[in-house]
C-alpha cells in the first residue's frame, strides 16, 4: 500500500493540512531531487564510504557493502547535511558513472551499461538511416576493423565474415558508383568464388571464376574473329592439364593415331603411314631425282667419280626392288611402310654405313681400310675418292671368309682381288682390292702414294 503522504515513484514528501513547520517536508523533498534527477554518480565500485566527502558526492554502493553503507547494495547513497542518505532504484533509472564514462541502467536487479543491456537490435544506424533491407547503415569517410589486441585480452586477430544461409544463395561485396553496381565479388548464387562487372548495374559480365573443387581460374578472353570461345579454350587447357608431360592427342593436323614425347626421341611404333607413300610414288620421286643429275658436267667438280650414270643405275635398282602398289607394300612383310618398318629401315641404315677418312696407302703397299660385321652378305662402297685415277660405286661379295672380292662396277684404275694381299701383289697400275677374312684391304700399285675416303653400306644379303 502506497504512502499517502509520500510521491508514489520517489517517494517525495507532502506538504499536510495544517502542517506546523511546513518548510522542513519541503526542504526534504527539494533534497530528494537534488540526489535523484539527473543522476552522475562518482563510482560503481566502492564497498565502504569513503573517509572525507563532499557534499552532494553521490555513489552507486557496489557488493558486499561495509560500514554506514551495509545492507544497501545497488543503492545510490547521496552525502547531504553532513550523513549518508540512500535512494533504492527502480527498474528504469539512469544514472551516468564517472568512473567508467559508462552510462547505466538499472533494470531491476542490476546497474548494467545501456550498451549491455540493449542487446540484439533490429536496426542500427551510424550516420544513417537505416530500413528494412539496410539493417546497419553507416555514413562515413572510412570504416575501420582492428582487431583487439592480446594485450588487451583479445587474440589480435580480425576476420570479417560474410555468409549465405545456401549454396544458391549469395554473399559477396557490391561496390556502386551513384548507388548503382559496377562490379560484385563474393559467392553469387553459387560456391564458386566468382568477379563480376557492369556498365550499367543491370547487366553483368562475369570476369573471373575460381572453381570452389580445383581452385583453377576461368577467365574471360575476348576471342572476337578468332573462332575461340569459353567452351574450346577451357576444353584445350584441359586437355593439355590431363597430358602432363607426355600425354597424347587424337590427331595432328588430321592424321590419327597416338603421337606421344618419348623419353628423346619417337620410336618405331609411334609413328603410323596415313601418308599415301607407296612402291610408285617412290619410284617417281627416285626417277624424277635421277633425271635431275646430269650424265656428265663440268659444273660439277666431281673427284669421287660418281655421275648421273651410277647413280641412275643405283636408283633404278633400289626403285625396282620397291613394289609397284600401295597394296603391294601392305601384303608384304618385306617392303611394308609402316611405323615399325620404317624406323627399323632408319635404325639399320644408321647401324651399317661405315666410313673411311683419308686412309693413305703407300705406292706397292697393302692397306687395311675396314672391317665387315660378322653375318653380313655384301659391301656396297659409294662416292669414294682419292688422289689417285677417279673411282665409281662398286658392290663387293663376301660369301662367309672367302678372301675373294669381285668387283661388279669398277671405274679406272680398280681391279678386283683373287687372292690373300701381301706388297706387291695385284695388278699393276691398278688399285686392288681384297676380303682378307672379312677386312677390306687396299693393294696399291699406282705408282704412288694414295689416299682413299669412302662411305661403305654393309648389306644384308646380296643384291
Amino acid at each position: 500500500m502506497s504512502d499517502p503522504l509520500a510521491t508514489n515513484l520517489l517517494g517525495l514528501p507532502y506538504l499536510a493540512a495544517a502542517q506546523a513547520q511546513k518548510h522542513v517536508t519541503h526542504n526534504e523533498a527539494l533534497r530528494m531531487l537534488d540526489a535523484l534527477v539527473q543522476v552522475g554518480v562518482a563510482d560503481t565500485t566502492v564497498t565502504d564510504p569513503p573517509g572525507s566527502p563532499a557534499e552532494g558526492d553521490r555513489y552507486i554502493v557496489a557488493a558486499t557493502a561495509t560500514g554506514d553503507w551495509a545492507g544497501h547494495e545497488n543503492d545510490i547513497a547521496a552525502y547531504a547535511d553532513g550523513v549518508w542518505v540512500f535512494f533504492t532504484p527502480l527498474a528504469g533509472w539512469l544514472a551516468f558513472d564517472a568512473a567508467s564514462g559508462a552510462l547505466l541502467l538499472f533494470d531491476g536487479g542490476d546497474w548494467l551499461p545501456v550498451g549491455d543491456y540493449l542487446g540484439a537490435v533490429t536496426q542500427f544506424g551510424i550516420n544513417a538511416t537505416a530500413d528494412a533491407t539496410n539493417r546497419l547503415a553507416v555514413g562515413s569517410n572510412a570504416v575501420l576493423f582492428a582487431a583487439i589486441e592480446a594485450g588487451d585480452g583479445g587474440s589480435g586477430d580480425v576476420r570479417f565474415v560474410v555468409n549465405k544461409e545456401t549454396d544458391g544463395d549469395t554473399a559477396s561485396l557490391l561496390f556502386q558508383s551513384g548507388y548503382s553496381g559496377r562490379a560484385e565479388v563474393g559467392l553469387a548464387g553459387d560456391t564458386d568464388f566468382v568477379f563480376k562487372v557492369s556498365a550499367n548495374g543491370t547487366d553483368w559480365v562475369e570476369a573471373i571464376r575460381i572453381d570452389k573443387d580445383t581452385g583453377l581460374p576461368a577467365i574471360l578472353y575476348d576471342n572476337t574473329g578468332s573462332g575461340l570461345t569459353a567452351a574450346t579454350v577451357q576444353a584445350a587447357i584441359d586437355e593439355v592439364a590431363a597430358a602432363g608431360g607426355g600425354g597424347a592427342v587424337d590427331s595432328v593436323f588430321g592424321r590419327t593415331g597416338a603421337v606421344v614425347a618419348a623419353a628423346s626421341d619417337y620410336d618405331a611404333s609411334q609413328v603410323d603411314n596415313d601418308s599415301g607413300v607407296s612402291g610408285s610414288t617412290v619410284a617417281d620421286a627416285l626417277d624424277a631425282l635421277a633425271a635431275a643429275i646430269p650424265a656428265d658436267s663440268d659444273d660439277i667438280v666431281n673427284a669421287s667419280g660418281v655421275s648421273g650414270t651410277n647413280v641412275s643405275d643405283a636408283l633404278d635398282a633400289i626403285a625396282a626392288a620397291i613394289p609397284a602398289d600401295a597394296g603391294d607394300l601392305a601384303s608384304s612383310a618385306k617392303y611394308q611402310i609402316d611405323a615399325t618398318t620404317v624406323q627399323g629401315a632408319i635404325d639399320q641404315l644408321a647401324s651399317i654405313v661405315r666410313t673411311v677418312d683419308s686412309v693413305p696407302i703407300a705406292d706397292d703397299a697393302v692397306g687395311s681400310i675396314f672391317t665387315l660385321d660378322s653375318g653380313r652378305g655384301g659391301l656396297l662402297m659409294i662416292g669414294t675418292a682419292m688422289n689417285a685415277p677417279s673411282m665409281s660405286l662398286f658392290y663387293i661379295d663376301q660369301p662367309g671368309t672367302t678372301e675373294i672380292v669381285t668387283v661388279h662396277v669398277s671405274g679406272n684404275g680398280v681391279n678386283n682381288g683373287s687372292a690373300s694381299p701381301s706388297p706387291g701383289s695385284g695388278t699393276d697400275g691398278k688399285i686392288n682390292f681384297y676380303n682378307d677374312g672379312g677386312t677390306i684391304k687396299v693393294s696399291n700399285r699406282l705408282g704412288a702414294t694414295i689416299n682413299i675416303v669412302a662411305t661403305f653400306i654393309e648389306l644384308g644379303t646380296p643384291f
